[in-house]
């Protein structure tokens, strides 16, 4: 892989590990919103970000299953793309069931989208470059929680809480189509 397209493919895993990490600080903010539209409890809505962590421990469990039967670089790129579809179908939700349902997929999807991205990192990187590789994939990673309740909070104000949702799948798509073209393939 030339040195370019590592490059490249860091801009995508970042962009992708970056939307996990907003997606969490972003749906703090969005709690409210939330809980008024589905009429539910305070209590209650507090499900969507706890069925979120559960699914997301049990995606990271399996992912060494899944890596050593597919691959981890497909098994990232999947990831991605679920987290993607799962995270508009949240925002299409007409219940709060059907949030729950979808927001534990896009967790369990979630999973990978740090677990393996340090990983990928890794394995493009030459310990040469390594260091300054991981310090760009830390930046896309620290800078979710700083972007998140900021970004949430533009969002509630000037539109619809679903757009918390719908934001993350042009974003994902993006990192998706990114990391299939530059990602090499072994």
């Amino acid at each position: 892989m030339k040195f370019n397209n590592k490059i490249i493919s860091l801009f995508f895993i970042c962009l992708a590990t970056s939307l996990f990490t907003i997606d969490m600080g972003i749906i703090a903010i969005s709690l409210e919103e939330i809980g008024s539209n589905f009429s539910t409890e305070k209590n209650v809505t507090s499900w969507i970000i706890t069925v979120f962590s559960i699914t997301s421990a049990i995606g990271i469990l399996s992912l060494g299953f899944l890596t050593k039967m597919f691959g981890r670089k497909k098994i990232y790129t999947f990831g991605v793309l679920g987290f993607s579809i799962f995270s508009m179908l949240c925002g299409l939700s007409q219940n709060f069931e059907q949030m729950l349902i979808y927001r534990s997929f896009q967790g369990f999807f979630g999973a990978s989208l740090v677990a393996l991205s340090q990983a990928l990192v890794l394995d493009i990187f030459s310990l040469k470059n390594r260091s300054k590789a991981l310090s760009a994939w830390t930046f896309g990673l620290l800078a979710g929680p700083v972007i998140g309740p900021l970004l949430g909070g533009i969002i509630i104000d000037f539109f619809n809480w679903r757009f918390i949702f719908f934001i993350n799948l042009p974003l994902g798509l993006l990192a998706f189509f990114g990391l299939v073209i530059f990602l090499s393939k072994e």
